[in-house]
């Protein structure tokens, strides 16, 4: 199981300390524990998405040195999360 790892520690337990709604991403095998951690991410203000099988959680790992590198070394700082983009529906 795999999750939290993608934003700063000061961000996991509120994410409306930012603007928007930052994502968290949760790999892993097991149904019912990815549904927990989904379900707190939720609660805690994320936009929690599944991000598939376990094998998947590397690839979180990437996702979460760009946000150490940009927030210790780049431009930003600790004051920022991710967020998703989604099409505008028809209705919009």
């Amino acid at each position: 199981m795999k999750c939290f790892n993608q934003i700063g520690a000061e961000f996991i337990d509120d994410a409306g300390k930012l603007s928007g709604t930052p994502v968290m991403f949760a790999a892993g095998d097991d149904a019912a524990a990815k549904n927990i951690a989904l379900s707190l991410a939720t609660d805690a203000g994320f936009e929690a998405v599944d991000g598939g099988p376990l094998s998947n959680a590397r690839h979180l790992e990437s996702l979460a040195m760009i946000w150490i590198w940009s927030a210790l070394k780049g431009p930003l700082g600790r004051t920022f999360g991710f967020a998703l983009s989604h099409t505008k529906s028809k209705d919009t």
